[in-house]
C-alpha cells in the first residue's frame, strides 16, 4: 500500500516524528575541546503512537487513518565531518540510524498493513570555539520501499548564530522523579540511572494525549564512545540563474505559509545540488516579509538532550525549481547568497 508519493511537506510536520525518534542526544563539542564532555553512543529503543495528522503526513502516510503505531530500534552516535570542501570551522553533529517498524496501519478502506523503514538521520553544524554557528544541514533519509523520501536542509547564518550551551530550560520544572513540562505537550523525564533515561510524553496537537497515556514511550541507554565516527559531508549546492518555467511547482512546501510573498520574478539566482538535470516547473517571489521564526518540538528537544535550535529565516527572493525527480527551494538575498536552501526528493 504506497499511498499518494506527492506529499505536503512541512518543516514543523517533519520535526514530529524525525526529532522525536532522534531522542536523547546531546551535540558534542568541537575537535579544539575534546577532554570536556565524554562522547556517548545511545540505544534508543520504544514506541510512538502517531496519533496527529502531521505526524502521519511527515511518512507519508498520508492516506491512512491516525493511530498506527510506530516501534524504534536506533543507534545515535556524535558524528564529524572532515571533508567539506569550503568550511572555515568544524563541522560535527549527530547521526541516527536503524529500524523503525509502523504497525496497525488502517487505509481508507479498512484494509490494513505495515511498514518496515531504516530511518538515517543526521543533523551538521559548522561552529566556532565560541559556540558561534555558521551553517547548519538536516539530513533525513527514509527507506521505506515506494513510501521513501530523502531531504536535505542547509541554513546560513549571516552573520553567525550564537548558540552558547545551557543546562536551563524554561519550559520544565523539577520534579522528585525527574522533570516535566510547564505547558503544552506534556513531556516527562525521568533519570533512572547514570545511563538510562526514560522519556514518555504527547505530540503537539495530540489534544487528548496526558502524561498517563501517552503518545511515546522511549527508553536510552548510553555507553561511552572513544571518539566520533566520520561521516561524509552532504552535497554541495551550486548557484544558477533560474527563470520561470512552465506551472507553480506542484509540490506544495508549506514553508511558503512563513513569507509575504509579493510579486513574481521573471529571472533570479538560486541554488540546487544537481544543475545538469532540465527543470520541468519553476517559480520565483519578490517577499517582503520573512520573520516567522521556526523552534520546532523545543521542549522535546531540551528533553531529550538535544539543543533546542530556532533560527528566523531572512531573504528577499524565495524560489522553487521542480525537477522530474527532486525539487530545490531557496530563501536568498538580493545578490543571490543563500540562506535556506530545502532539496526533497
Amino acid at each position: 500500500m504506497a499511498g499518494n508519493k506527492i506529499k505536503t511537506f512541512s518543516i514543523v510536520e517533519w520535526f514530529v516524528l524525525a526529532i522525536v525518534i532522534v531522542a536523547t542526544l546531546s551535540l558534542q563539542p568541537t575537535p579544539e575541546e575534546p577532554a570536556e564532555v565524554e562522547l556517548e553512543s545511545t540505544k534508543i529503543t520504544g514506541t510512538l503512537e502517531l496519533s496527529t495528522r502531521s505526524a502521519m503526513n511527515s511518512l507519508g502516510l498520508d492516506d491512512f487513518k491516525l493511530g498506527p503505531l510506530a516501534t524504534v530500534d536506533l543507534i545515535s552516535n556524535p558524528v564529524i565531518s572532515k571533508n567539506c570542501l569550503d568550511c572555515q570551522f568544524p563541522v560535527t553533529g549527530i547521526n541516527v540510524y536503524g529500524q523503525v517498524i509502523i504497525t496497525e496501519l488502517i487505509d481508507q478502506d479498512n484494509r490494513q498493513g505495515r511498514v518496515e523503514a531504516i530511518l538515517n538521520l543526521s543533523y551538521l553544524r559548522e561552529i566556532d570555539s565560541q559556540d558561534l554557528i555558521y551553517r547548519e544541514w538536516l539530513i533525513f533519509d527514509w527507506n521505506a520501499g515506494d513510501l521513501s523520501s530523502n531531504l536535505e536542509i542547509q541554513i546560513v547564518h549571516n552573520p553567525p548564530r550564537w548558540s552558547p550551551a545551557t543546562n536551563n530550560h524554561a519550559s520544565f520544572i523539577e520534579t522528585e522523579n525527574g522533570i516535566i513540562t510547564r505547558s503544552g505537550p506534556e513531556i516527562i523525564v525521568q533519570f533512572l540511572t547514570e545511563n538510562q533515561t526514560s522519556i514518555s510524553g504527547c505530540l503537539p496537537d495530540s489534544f487528548l494525549c496526558r502524561g498517563t497515556s501517552p503518545d511515546a514511550n522511549l527508553m536510552t541507554s548510553s555507553v561511552p564512545l572513544e571518539q566520533s565516527l566520520e561521516i561524509n559531508h552532504p552535497q554541495t549546492w551550486t548557484k544558477y540563474d533560474i527563470s520561470q518555467t512552465g506551472e507553480t511547482p506542484q509540490e506544495k512546501l508549506s514553508i511558503r505559509d512563513l513569507f509575504e510573498l509579493e510579486q513574481e520574478l521573471d529571472q533570479t539566482a538560486s541554488w540546487c545540488p544537481i544543475i545538469d538535470q532540465p527543470i520541468q516547473n519553476s517559480k520565483s517571489w519578490e517577499v517582503s516579509y520573512s520573520q516567522s521564526t521556526i523552534s520546532p518540538l523545543s521542549s522535546w528537544l531540551y528533553a531529550l538532550s538535544i539543543p533546542t535550535n530556532s533560527f528566523s529565516p531572512t531573504g528577499e527572493v524565495w524560489s522553487e525549481a521542480e525537477y522530474a525527480d527532486f525539487t530545490c527551494s531557496t530563501l536568498t538575498d538580493n545578490d543571490g547568497n543563500l540562506n535556506l536552501g530545502i532539496f526533497s526528493q
